[in-house]
């Protein structure tokens, strides 16, 4: 697979986000939810982000780690550890969402 890591490796799209909506797709896809319903669940888990978060983005998240001229410090301590932390953030609020709607199919 290939690394989602610094939203594409271009401060796009965070990794953990777009990893999140492609898990919650396939999860959700082979209980048999619906297309429509799997979408719904995806625009709640991007609009939970956007509240905590601010962005959707990492480069939004990890502004501090880029020097003026847009370099990427990738081997900073500091940026491991909060990019670790919003990973896990992230996820927690998307593994919600998954366990929630399972429970509602039983």
């Amino acid at each position: 697979m290939i690394n989602l890591g610094g939203g594409f490796g271009e401060g796009s799209i965070c990794g953990a986000n777009s990893g999140s909506m492609v898990a919650m797709g396939l999860i959700l896809s082979k209980k048999g939810v619906d297309k429509d319903k799997i979408q719904e669940l995806r625009d709640n888990f991007k609009e939970i982000i956007f509240k905590k978060l601010n962005s959707l983005r990492c480069r939004d998240y990890m502004e501090e780690f880029y020097s003026e001229d847009g370099i990427f410090d990738w081997d900073r301590d500091d940026r491991r550890k909060k990019c670790t932390e919003i990973v896990q953030g992230v996820f927690i609020e998307a593994k919600k969402i998954i366990e929630d709607y399972m429970v509602k199919l039983t």
